[in-house]
């Protein structure tokens, strides 16, 4: 059993409820542990001289940021665990939970069994030692989650979150991570545990500044990786399987699978693998040759039996030394090595021997020294380099600036250069717009906390605009005189932040003010650390103001030939998105169109071949039309070629939808109109759900058509926990009738009745006849159309 270093085994068991907390109690107590029970995580600190081996926090109490990091300096030795309840289980507050260190979760109600496969999970060899310089190592992940696929994006975002903690990944890797990882996690949900919601999918993952590291377990029967064809092959080009899988190949550095086939392991390394920063940052005992060299020295002179293991992700130890010695396992106790990277344990086999501590104690000394006096060497190193990177960059910069033809392209593109050769967490471009008297955002790098695109030059509580009416360097860790209203919103102790102004000085020599760079954030404590890197921002600052200058003149000659190019390119690729029609020819007579207003718009259709011979019919109309309308459309399509598959109740599907995308709806203050119906052959019905979707209709031989009204309001609208479904008889003659209210505007001076008429006039045409005639219904034709405009026909 897992015990704490003086012998001592305890537990802190932070429970608001007595009776669970005398239930947990004897769970505890049949392993041996004693127990002590806090009611009130106010009430910590009177427990600060308690040495507990396990502190377990119950995540119904809802642990505030500033407890949580009261817990990490309270019992910085102790193994953090929380308790959830197993019917109401918040995924955000294990996220949560998990992102403040802790180790493991346990779910109420808790029986002996489980508490001790949580021990064992976490137990070490003897001489283990938790310190805190393991928390600046690494970040260790452990998620028992429900076979949900809502569930993915919380995860995923999680753990990329981890990965911005470590300067070292670049947007691409996680870019890659994101895609990789929710494909895996997809795969385990629904085909490793068929979307059993009683079935778990366990994800153990581990972050550092090098790599990380996920391992996704599933309780499904496993699978053959190399059976499953490469999608690039000829006979497998048409093959339904198998993209996913080459996709997650592609993307990460290595990927594999246990023999069961119920577990892959994905692993990405950030950009200092293979780069001069990381061989001068990284220590010494990245691949372990040093140090076991320095044991081989040790064992010749010394005699003693001294052997090196190496731990891994999942707690496993691997033999490094000696070299011509192929252990298994460690026969004796483990002494832990006290240094950052990865973790190393000196074992000695002659234990019994009054010398073999002296040995271990003079090997661990030795060891740990060269690692510090080496990485003292390879810091100062990295500071000639830096010095390298600074000339690099001012260059790199001006190529930039100069080969560019939008001020956009190369901003994103030099705040990358200055994020990476600064080492600040975010940056972010500002330009003044004399029209308006605003700083506008140009460009922005790291996490995005920015809450607004435009800023008044006259703004009392914006740092930007601060720097740019004084004109010069502004720093909050030295700024004394800020504006009231900034001082007010700032903490006592502010984050790191530089903002530099930018001027233009023309050939007459007069300066003009273009705008402001902001750096925001650094691990070691400050944007910018010294009069180098103040001079460096200042010559980039006049770098980018001259460009600025360049970039205007360039843009105003080619502005209205690219945004022609660009509106026709995403044209082409929004109609790509939409289905082939012509693949379901040998089931259905089925035709569809869609004429966006402008370029781009936010009418959509899909058609999908359902389980049992079912086939199921979607049109939606996403307020507005542009771009921002084209977005929730693609978005919309995506999700629902995720979910359509997953349920067969078109009311279910729609309220997916409408999770999936419920914030991007209320950010762009946009709704939409869906209707998704589902032909059932077999039972002669069509089962539907319409959310406010007012032009849908069936035609049944020659009567009236028949309105197939709203079952519930549009999506975006407001939170709804269901959306009603509605059904009505099916025949192989009948026609289903979809379009948007583009073909119904009245500038056009035409109305639904009019359309219906051209509907029922050819409704024993083909699909493709009808939809000639609905669009031959509109009056004047041939004037720009206000809205989108698309209608969709199908006899099944």
């Amino acid at each position: 059993m897992h015990g704490h270093e003086d012998g001592d085994r305890s537990a802190l068991l932070v429970i608001e409820q007595p009776d669970r907390g005398a239930e947990l109690v004897e769970v505890v107590q049949a392993y041996g542990y004693s127990a002590s029970v806090v009611a009130n995580l106010n009430l910590l600190e009177q427990h600060a001289d308690l040495r507990p081996s396990i502190v377990l926090i119950d995540l119904g109490l809802k642990p505030t940021e500033s407890q949580w990091d009261m817990l990490a300096q309270l019992f910085p030795r102790s193994m953090l665990w929380a308790l959830a309840d197993k019917g109401d289980a918040d995924i955000n507050a294990l996220v949560e939970a998990f992102r403040h260190g802790c180790q493991d979760c346990l779910i109420h109600p808790v029986t002996p069994d489980a508490f001790g496969e949580k021990l064992n999970a976490s137990w070490r060899e003897p001489g283990v030692k938790s310190n805190s310089i393991d928390r600046f190592m690494s970040k260790d992940i452990n998620l028992e989650l429900p076979s949900d696929l809502s569930i993915i994006e919380s995860v995923v975002r999680s753990l990329a979150g981890c990965c911005l903690d470590f300067p070292s990944y670049s947007p691409r890797t996680l870019i890659n991570l994101r895609i990789a990882l929710s494909e895996i996690l997809s795969n385990a949900i629904h085909y490793g545990n068929a979307d059993d919601p009683s079935k778990k999918v366990r994800v153990r993952a581990r972050v550092d500044a090098w790599a990380v590291t996920v391992q996704v377990i599933d309780e499904g029967p496993g699978f053959d990786p190399d059976t499953v064809p490469d999608p690039r092959d000829e006979d497998a080009i048409e093959a339904p399987g198998g993209r996913g899988l080459f996709l997650v190949r592609q993307l990460a550095d290595k990927l594999s699978f246990n023999d069961k086939g119920n577990a892959v392991t994905l692993v990405l390394s950030s950009e200092w693998q293979d780069s001069l920063a990381r061989e001068s940052i990284a220590p010494a005992t990245g691949a372990a040759a040093r140090v076991v060299d320095l044991i081989e020295s040790v064992r010749a002179v010394s005699g003693a039996d001294l052997h090196l293991w190496q731990e891994s992700i999942d707690g496993t130890l691997a033999h490094l030394g000696p070299k011509d010695d192929e252990a298994q396992a460690p026969s004796g106790a483990l002494h832990w090595l006290q240094a950052p990277g990865p973790r190393y344990a000196l074992e000695v086999r002659d234990g019994e021997d009054p010398k073999s501590g002296r040995w271990i104690a003079f090997a661990s000394d030795l060891i740990e020294d060269a690692l510090r006096d080496e990485r003292t060497l390879n810091q100062s190193r990295q500071d000639v380099t830096d010095r390298q990177e600074e000339i690099e960059l001012l260059h790199s910069v001006t190529e930039t600036l100069g080969a560019a033809t939008r001020l956009e392209d190369a901003a994103k593109q030099v705040l990358q250069e200055v994020v990476q050769a600064t080492g600040a967490d975010r940056a972010s471009l500002w330009i003044y717009a004399p029209e308006t008297e605003e700083l506008v955002l140009a460009a922005s790098e790291g996490p995005a906390r920015i809450l607004m695109d435009r800023v008044p030059v006259d703004s009392t509580s914006s740092v930007s605009a601060l720097a740019f009416r004084r004109n010069r360097v502004v720093r909050l860790d030295e700024a004394t005189d800020l504006p009231a209203e900034l001082a007010a919103r700032l903490s006592p102790r502010p984050e790191p932040w530089v903002a530099v102004p930018i001027s233009y000085t023309g050939r007459r020599g007069a300066a003009r003010k273009v705008g402001v760079l902001n750096l925001i954030g650094r691990r070691s404590g400050a944007a910018v650390s010294g009069i180098s890197e103040t001079r460096l921002l200042m010559t980039l600052a006049r770098q980018i103001g001259s460009a600025v200058e360049n970039f205007r003149l360039f843009e105003e000659v080619l502005a209205r030939e690219r945004v022609i190019g660009e509106l026709e390119l995403a044209h082409d690729l929004q109609m790509k998105l939409l289905p082939d029609l012509s693949s379901f020819d040998e089931i259905a007579d089925v035709s569809a169109r869609c004429e966006p207003a402008r370029p781009v718009g936010g009418d959509f259709y899909q058609l999908f071949k359902l389980s049992e011979g079912k086939i199921g019919a979607m049109l939606g109309d996403v307020t507005s039309h542009g771009f921002s309308a084209s977005l929730i459309m693609a978005l919309t399509m995506s999700a629902t070629g995720i979910y359509a598959r997953v349920t067969s109740s078109p009311g279910d599907l729609l309220r997916a939808i409408h999770q999936a995308l419920i914030q991007k709806l209320e950010s762009t203050e946009m709704f939409m109109t869906i209707f998704y119906g589902v032909i059932d052959p077999v039972r002669n019905e069509l089962c539907y759900a319409n959310a406010g979707h007012a032009h849908a209709f069936r035609l049944h031989r020659d009567d009236e058509p028949q309105r197939l009204g709203a079952t519930s309001p549009p999506l975006g609208i407001a939170e709804y926990g269901s959306y009603g479904e509605a059904s009505v008889p099916w025949e192989p003659s009948d026609v289903l009738c979809l379009f948007t209210d583009g073909l119904t505007n009245p500038s056009f001076r035409t109305t639904e009745a009019a359309v219906l008429e051209a509907v029922s006039a050819s409704r024993h045409q083909s699909a493709e006849q009808i939809i000639d005639a609905m669009f031959e219904a509109r009056g004047r034709q041939d004037d720009p159309a206000p809205d989108d405009q698309t209608a969709f026909v199908l006899r099944a």
